[in-house]
């Protein structure tokens, strides 16, 4: 479940930083590793902030791992920090979005993802989600957060 407010009980195992990157209408999808968490789903490149890294700095080398692109992340906008409440585990998710040109082919590390895609938001909503990605998806499509 995610809360757009910090539930009272929230315990946050770890903190993660995400990226919705988007152009001209087609937003990029990362199609996740068998063998990893939530492997064969979908989902926005994404993963842990390390202990004592500053956000932007997560940010910069996530994008980087997982699409092998260089980024400026000064000049990436925050969208806003979500609370995610799992059976299992509470985490912060830190929602960025980037607009770049074109739709260039990451460069995907092969332990991390196998495909990827550039996708409208309906048509993402048919493909196999990480849990509560269809939540981050809602928001871009309410415009819920300033941009």
């Amino acid at each position: 479940m995610v809360f757009t407010e910090c539930p009272v009980d929230f315990s946050p195992a770890f903190e993660v930083v995400s990226c919705m990157v988007e152009s001209d209408g087609a937003w990029l999808f990362l199609h996740r590793a068998p063998e990893r968490l939530y492997g064969g789903f979908w989902g926005c490149p994404t993963g842990k902030v390390e202990p004592g890294e500053a956000r932007k700095t997560a940010l910069g080398r996530e994008l980087h791992e997982e699409t092998g692109w260089a980024w400026d992340v000064e000049g990436i906008p925050f969208c806003e920090t979500l609370y995610v409440r799992h059976p299992e585990l509470d985490f912060v998710y830190h929602l960025y979005a980037a607009q770049i040109t074109g739709r260039p082919s990451p460069r995907l590390n092969r332990r991390e993802h196998t495909n990827f895609a550039w996708l409208d938001l309906a048509t993402a909503r048919l493909h196999a989600l990480v849990p509560d990605m269809d939540a981050v998806l809602d928001r871009f499509e309410k415009r819920s957060f300033d941009r």
